[in-house]
């Protein structure tokens, strides 16, 4: 049996965040924004005193930007950021996933480094998503910036 998920949404989209990872779940996070910043940097939020990044994963997906209405606290390793999603759905126990070629053509190709499993939810798929999701993102912005110079 798989560990459990926080089940998110983002878009249309159905994201599966382990449990494990998010400490917290923040409502209407006022993100300061940073100039000079790639698209997945929402912004600094500040959570008891502490300043965080908040990412967002909706350029990842395809979609416009949005005001964030939920943040996630991800922990990792001693990484702390914050992950903005639309809605926060349930806590759900997965099955086994589908095997990869079963689903991972489906996930956007800019997002498919962030997925580890796939399973049918609902009347759709539903993505889980790496538990070291801050490191990897924190690699897309470094990447995308060194491609810029």
């Amino acid at each position: 049996m798989e560990q459990s998920l926080l089940v998110c949404q983002v878009g249309s989209h159905w994201l599966g965040a382990p449990i494990a990872q998010v400490t917290e779940i923040l409502d209407r996070p006022q993100p300061v924004p940073v100039p000079r910043t790639p698209s997945l940097v929402a912004g600094l939020a500040v959570v008891r005193g502490q300043p965080l990044a908040l990412w967002t994963l909706r350029p990842l997906l395809g979609l416009e930007p949005t005001a964030p209405r939920y943040a996630l606290r991800w922990e990792f390793e001693g990484e702390v950021v914050l992950v903005a999603v639309d809605a926060v759905e349930a806590l759900w126990e997965p099955t086994e996933p589908l095997p990869v070629d079963a689903w991972q053509g489906l996930v956007p190709a800019s997002f498919r480094f962030l997925v580890s499993t796939g399973w049918r939810y609902q009347d759709g798929w539903l993505w889980g998503l790496e538990p070291d999701l801050p490191s990897k993102l924190a690699l897309e912005v470094e990447t995308s910036l060194h491609r810029r110079n």
